[in-house]
């Protein structure tokens, strides 16, 4: 797949059926519609495209995080290739792009720019400054270019719409296993492995520590049922949200400690995936205490994963 940027983009020199949305969470309605342009595009002989904006026109507009993000941009790009897609373009949105009007997104954007012969989008979608225009008005506006408009039905699991909003409230609530059933994938979360103060390694749990993403989601404090890859390999984990009360209540993070892993990961870039949460995040009146809540965690984090057979 050819990721693009705004400093990178090249006009493909090929006609495109393009993806349009944010595309957050990638759940299964983003799904179904990245696959319908990638089999209308190999149906017609043209190149899958998705158009989606480097950054959430709500934060950008607000000058602040008012819709934290599911998925990074690197795990955007991931799923969309595992899912065949072609090509992927990752545009800026400023102030020149939330003035265009849906008229000049239709002609500059779509046909100009990103060579459409169609494009697939929700049945939600809006486009243009302040998101004046529907999906009505890109029909009317695409049949003038001879773009076609493939307008994907609300998709739904027991009879609830699945959207990127309803996934955003699970995951802050803790509620891992029904924003996995929504999405058809665990929420991740994509860092570095930073240093910490090695106490779990003094308590015989050696951890990593990660710090959650200035514009994504933080799910709900507490310890969760995780897997984390990392070298290309898959271990199971006890993940700990939160500010680690009875050691220092520091900044947020999620310090995982791998299962039957031993060794220095220190810098490498870890996915770690979070499947179930076990309790809430418990200030204790000592380290022996804390350890002894530490043992009871990883023997239900194996028990859990034994179960599911995740690893």
């Amino acid at each position: 797949m050819k990721l693009y940027t705004y400093d990178n983009f090249i006009k493909p020199n090929k006609k495109t059926v393009v993806a349009l949305g944010n595309f957050d969470g990638v759940h299964k309605g983003h799904q179904q519609l990245i696959k319908l342009a990638v089999s209308k595009a190999k149906e017609k002989g043209l190149l899958s495209f998705a158009y989606i904006f480097e950054r959430h026109p709500e934060n950008v507009l607000s000058g602040r995080i008012v819709t934290p993000e599911i998925t990074s941009n690197v795990i955007k790009a991931k799923y969309m290739e595992e899912m065949g897609l072609d090509c992927l373009f990752f545009d800026r949105f400023d102030a020149k792009t939330a003035s265009l009007e849906p008229e000049s997104f239709g002609k500059s954007i779509l046909y100009n720019k990103l060579n459409a012969a169609a494009v697939v989008c929700g049945f939600h979608y809006h486009f243009g400054s302040g998101g004046s225009g529907d999906v009505g008005l890109l029909k009317e506006l695409c049949s003038k270019f001879n773009i076609e408009v493939y307008v994907l039905p609300p998709v739904t699991q027991n009879h609830i719409v699945i959207s990127s909003s309803i996934i955003r409230s699970l995951i802050v609530e803790g509620k891992m296993e029904e924003a996995e059933s929504f999405m058809g994938h665990p929420y991740v979360l994509r860092a570095e492995i930073t240093f910490g103060k090695k106490l779990g390694r003094t308590m015989g749990f050696p951890t990593v520590n990660q710090f959650f993403d200035d514009r994504g989601i933080i799910p709900l404090h507490g310890v969760y049922v995780t897997t984390v890859k990392v070298q290309d390999k898959v271990y199971g984990g006890v993940t700990n949200v939160g500010i680690r009360p009875t050691v220092d209540r520091g900044r947020i993070n999620a310090e995982t400690h791998l299962l039957d892993f031993e060794g220095d990961l220190y810098g490498e870039i870890a996915e770690v995936s979070f499947l179930h949460r076990l309790r809430g995040e418990i200030k204790f009146s000592d380290l022996n205490h804390l350890k002894a809540q530490i043992d009871k965690d990883v023997s239900a984090a194996r028990a859990y994963l034994s179960c599911q057979k995740q690893i």
